[in-house]
């Protein structure tokens, strides 16, 4: 089961709430762990988050348009990774506002 495309998850809800609002990219090595995580997600799809890279998708001029999360590597997320999240939420962001003017 995939989570519905009309569903809305509030901004003050989960770690993608948690990295809106504050504007900073975060590494979660164990998501079960977290306080921040929205189990109803994880119970809506059947898939269970392990570890997790989220970012803004922020413009240049700071708007925030959402985040992007990546799941359960592999391997673990290094903060090698966490970069180069951060620099596609940043051009994903660029194209957004440009899209958007």
């Amino acid at each position: 089961m995939l989570f519905r495309s009309d569903s809305v998850i509030p901004l003050d809800c989960g770690i993608a709430g948690f990295v809106c609002q504050l504007g900073l990219g975060l590494r979660v090595a164990d998501v079960q762990r977290d306080r921040r995580h929205d189990r109803r997600v994880d119970h809506s799809t059947g898939f269970t988050t392990e570890a997790m890279i989220a970012v803004p998708v922020r413009s240049v001029s700071g708007a925030v348009y959402g985040c992007v999360e990546l799941l359960n590597p592999p391997r673990p997320f290094t903060d090698d990774d966490l970069d180069i999240a951060s620099h596609v939420g940043t051009s994903l962001g660029g194209f957004l506002e440009s899209l958007y003017r």
